[in-house]
């Protein structure tokens, strides 16, 4: 368990928790268990992992405080879900964090703490150890599989489902136009054969026509796709 802890950055009981907590569910975990419907959609995949993160110790203090009363676990996939989905910050404090006469302010606060604070460090930390831990052939997959399952717990730090739509994100593109953008990023791979990086990204945003920016604009955003680019040129630096 020792080397488990150097690989996953728990403590050594954090390890022997998680371990026990992956042999209590009702079947072994496999590489299908680690996939975007699995995780992401209604399969609950995310509340079988939220179970097991909640007996780590470095996990549980900050996972604890986005609990809800009743069924937490579900509570927390779905907060995931919509996160990594694409629902907007007040969508989801009008959806999870609003009680009573709360106002939306206050709401979207302890939204974007949930979030920016608790989910995307812990969330993201808890699945990728999970992953390494839970498969016990994790080395002896494939590069392709490695890859992918790796690149889940980002999904979950950019608030994106593709692997296109992190690699804007890496690269300074709003969230809410990031999956749209990617797909023309993707359709223009399947026809030049390029081979998607961070670098070829950056390139593919920056000699991207205003046409291309309109064409990934989301329907009845409140921003134009000259918004867009302006606001990517200034949070990348291209825009200086």
């Amino acid at each position: 368990q020792v080397a488990m802890a150097d690989m996953t950055g728990f403590s050594y009981e954090g390890v022997g928790r998680a371990l026990m907590g992956i042999q209590t569910l009702e079947r072994n975990l496999t590489p299908s268990d680690f996939s975007v419907n699995q995780l992401f959609g209604n399969a609950g995949g995310m509340s079988d992992l939220y179970g097991i993160m909640l007996k780590i110790p470095q996990l549980r203090k900050s996972l604890d405080e986005i609990k809800s009363d009743g069924n937490e676990l579900r509570h927390l996939a779905n907060i995931t879900n919509d996160w990594v989905n694409g629902r907007s910050i007040q969508e989801i404090a009008t959806a999870y964090f609003k009680k009573g006469n709360m106002d939306i302010t206050a709401a979207i606060s302890k939204a974007c703490k949930a979030i920016y604070r608790n989910l995307i460090n812990n969330g993201t930390w808890g699945l990728s150890a999970i992953s390494r831990l839970g498969i016990g052939n994790f080395d002896q997959l494939s590069e392709e599989q490695k890859r992918y399952i790796n690149l889940l717990p980002a999904m979950i730090y950019h608030g994106v489902k593709t692997e296109a739509g992190v690699l804007m994100r890496m690269n300074g593109v709003p969230r809410s136009i990031a999956e749209n953008l990617g797909e023309c990023y993707r359709e223009s791979t399947q026809t030049s054969g390029t081979t998607p990086n961070v670098r070829a990204v950056r390139q593919f945003i920056t000699a991207a026509d205003i046409e291309m920016w309109n064409r990934a604009c989301p329907q009845n955003s409140p921003l134009t796709a000259k918004d867009y680019k302006d606001v990517w040129g200034i949070i990348s630096g291209e825009g200086r």
